[in-house]
């Protein structure tokens, strides 16, 4: 009797998400069955970044392969068993595994597609079948439909169902996790196990909406200014400064507070009325940068790093609505960072 063996691990690894979504690192493993020997395996691990685009995928990736944004991620993890006789490789099956997740900013459901592709079989490399089954730790549910023990041919695909129990004003990560199984008639049967390279997160904590998801891997960015006359020219000068802060690619983002007493004492500190006077004429408000329901609000910041402005009031109230609505849409909890792009 043959007896399947899977050795290595899926590198995890991911960077901060860019303009054009978060790049990370993705694993071929390599697998060894064995006929009537000991089974090997090796392993290599490749970079995948933002500048390069990656060729054509086979199967449909959003946002990007090896990229994600707030709620979408595509990853791809490359498959090659080799059935041996003692030791000497008498065949192979190499095959990819895409995974394409989406999210929802307004359902703790949510869903992912597991995709068979390029599948190559050579010498006595056929009929391996493959199982894979996935979960998630509590309060997270995962429901699979991948279809089970099939022979590994190109097309084969399923869907993943989540459901993320998460309580009321509360948060919950989780990482997907999956197992596999190869199998074929008269072999024993192996299995290999990995993870998603980054983590999503549901939560219950925004006020007034309904439970959702995201990936807080990535950096989500606020620019929702347009017609904001004042505010952009405020916070343009204060990123001028020597921390940049909460420009993108300066190293120091903004970070949520949502406490009303914390963001009602920022905004005394940053335009109190020995520091800007009263407004030189009515209808106006004093606008500050970075904004008062930030950590780095108030007087946080050095001098050098911060401004205020007189706008009009009812911009300055827009601007204020832009930004919950952001809050909101990528849901930025407290102690998030975010980029603004004036």
């Amino acid at each position: 009797m043959s007896r399947i063996v899977f050795r290595g691990a899926v590198s995890r690894g991911a960077a901060r998400g860019t303009a054009l979504g978060g790049a990370l690192l993705v694993a071929a493993a390599y697998v060894a069955i064995g006929l009537g020997g000991t089974a090997q395996a090796t392993m290599t691990t490749s970079a995948v970044t933002t500048v390069a685009a990656p060729a054509a995928p086979a199967v449909g990736c959003e946002p990007e392969l090896n990229k994600y944004d707030r709620t979408r991620f595509c990853f791809r993890v490359g498959m090659m068993v080799s059935v041996l006789r003692g030791r000497t490789a008498v065949g192979t099956v190499t095959f990819d595994l895409t995974h394409n997740f989406q999210l929802s900013t307004r359902s703790r459901d949510f869903t992912e597609r597991i995709t068979i592709s390029n599948v190559r079989v050579t010498g006595s490399g056929t009929g391996v079948r493959l199982g894979l089954r996935v979960s998630c730790a509590s309060p997270c549910v995962a429901t699979g439909k991948f279809p089970q023990g099939r022979v590994i041919k190109p097309g084969i695909s399923g869907v993943i169902d989540y459901r993320d129990g998460v309580k009321d004003a509360a948060a919950d990560t989780a990482t997907s996790r999956y197992a596999l199984s190869f199998t074929r008639p008269g072999d024993k049967p192996g299995g290999y196990s990995y993870q998603a390279p980054i983590s999503y997160r549901c939560d219950d904590e925004l006020p007034g909406l309904p439970a959702g998801c995201v990936f807080p891997a990535y950096v989500p960015y606020f620019t929702a200014m347009k017609g904001l006359k004042g505010v952009i020219g405020n916070i343009t000068a204060a990123q001028g400064g020597p921390a940049h802060e909460g420009r993108p690619g300066s190293g120091h983002p903004l970070h949520r507070v949502a406490s009303a007493i914390v963001q009602v004492a920022n905004y005394k500190a940053a335009c109190a009325l020995p520091l800007v006077g009263r407004p030189p004429k009515p209808g106006l408000a004093c606008d500050e940068y970075p904004f008062r329901s930030t950590r780095e609000g108030g007087t946080a910041t050095t001098r050098a790093n911060r401004h205020v402005a007189w706008v009009a009031a009812a911009v300055e109230a827009a601007k204020n609505r832009a930004l919950v609505a952001f809050y909101d849409d990528n849901r930025v909890l407290a102690g998030d960072p975010f980029w603004v792009v004036p």
